[in-house]
């Protein structure tokens, strides 16, 4: 339960930050409630992965 938190809470600061579009956001959402990611930063490596700048690494 922590770990969805934990992912939920990234996925927030996130959309609060504009790096998310709301519709991105629930997709994500919806994929971290499945149980798709094994951590905050798998959840962040595929995010990336699928061509959305994080920022971080420069």
């Amino acid at each position: 339960m922590s770990l969805n938190r934990a992912q939920r809470r990234a996925l927030k600061e996130l959309r609060s930050s504009e790096q998310l579009t709301p519709s991105q956001y629930r997709y994500y959402y919806r994929k971290a409630k499945g149980g798709s990611y094994r951590s905050v930063a798998h959840m962040r490596s595929n995010i990336e992965l699928d061509g959305i700048t994080l920022g971080g690494d420069e």
